[in-house]
């Protein structure tokens, strides 16, 4: 969800210094016209208006990164010390740990606070991955499709090529 924030307020910002940029393409590109007719001021004051825009754009989105980045690292805050607090009532309770039979340890506690620190940095990358492997699918079913159909052209003779046989074993000798 952050991620696609951060890239609509990549993307708003960029728009307005395009279109600065192009106030400035298209006046270099008419130069001679823009000189010959004193129309230096406007264009300046075109360019000035476009970079303002996109200026006041880009504070408007700093703010709201920082608002994102503040909620995500306060979340990150909270468990954390919701982790290290449940670890620290098993511990002081002797709570047994059900994957080892024996009484929960620091060092346990750890172990399990870092593998799901580690698993929720990752979990974000995880998205990609199914999306080639849902277009890997698509494509066999696609290539499945083709080999499994008919020809609508019709052979002139008889198939007279050799067949390909399987073999159950081999072995290389020297």
């Amino acid at each position: 969800v952050f991620g696609k924030a951060f890239q609509e307020v990549v993307s708003e910002s960029q728009s307005w210094y395009s279109q600065a940029a192009a106030i400035v393409e298209e006046t270099l590109f008419a130069l001679r016209t823009v000189v010959s007719l004193g129309g230096e001021r406007r264009e300046i004051t075109r360019y000035s208006g476009a970079v303002r825009k996109a200026q006041q754009a880009a504070r408007r989105n700093e703010y709201k990164i920082a608002v994102g980045m503040g909620w995500v690292e306060s979340v990150f805050a909270l468990c954390t010390a919701g982790a290290l607090y449940l670890g620290m009532t098993f511990l002081y309770n002797g709570e047994m740990n059900d994957s080892t039979g024996k009484v929960w340890t620091g060092g346990d506690v750890l172990i399990v606070f870092f593998l799901v620190l580690t698993a929720g940095f990752l979990i974000g990358q995880v998205e990609p991955m199914v999306k080639v492997v849902n277009e890997g699918r698509v494509a066999m079913a696609r290539f499945l499709k083709v080999y499994k159909a008919t020809s609508e052209i019709e052979a002139v003779g008889p198939d007279t090529r050799k067949k390909v046989t399987t073999f159950e074993s081999f072995e290389f000798r020297s």
